[in-house]
């Protein structure tokens, strides 16, 4: 199995201070623009997110995220594959650009060497970490398509 991904804590740390000042910005928005900002924010990244709260008003933020074309991104994939990626949910039979639209990045990317040379499949865990708790989700992909989410470390 090999592990991609090493750098995460020390990107982590070095964003706190940024996400901290844009957690402020955020909170200044109103409106249609706050609406707008919490609806379409799970398929911004982290320079779409500082554009957009970068723009003066309304207007040139709906131009924004229309340029996005996020509803004709979302329309590719099925209706229960679209409903789960506005829940942020994954779901088995996800391909991987609706878990990475769902969910964002993994925290950590396993590859399972052993498995491409046992069944020639290509196996993959993505494991997700969020908040302080000892919480986390890990999907198998097994060539590029979820086949199983498992929630660890699930408070009892």
């Amino acid at each position: 199995m090999i592990r991609v991904g090493g750098l995460v804590l020390v990107a982590l740390l070095s964003s706190c201070a940024t996400g901290s000042k844009r957690a402020e910005r955020v909170n200044q928005l109103f409106g249609d623009s706050r609406t707008t900002y919490d609806k379409y924010e799970q398929f911004f990244t982290d320079l779409q997110r500082d554009q957009y709260l970068d723009l003066p008003g309304d207007l040139e933020r709906q131009r924004f995220v229309a340029n996005l074309h996020i509803e004709e991104r979302l329309a590719a994939f099925t209706a229960p594959v679209r409903e789960a990626i506005w829940r942020r949910e994954v779901i088995a039979g996800m391909d991987k650009p609706a878990v990475l639209l769902s969910v964002g990045v993994p925290t950590l990317r396993e590859v399972d060497e052993q498995a491409k040379m046992d069944s020639g499949n290509d196996v993959e865990r993505w494991t997700y970490r969020r908040g302080v708790s000892s919480q986390s989700t890990m999907v198998v992909l097994v060539n590029g398509i979820v086949t199983e989410v498992v929630a660890e470390g699930a408070p009892k």
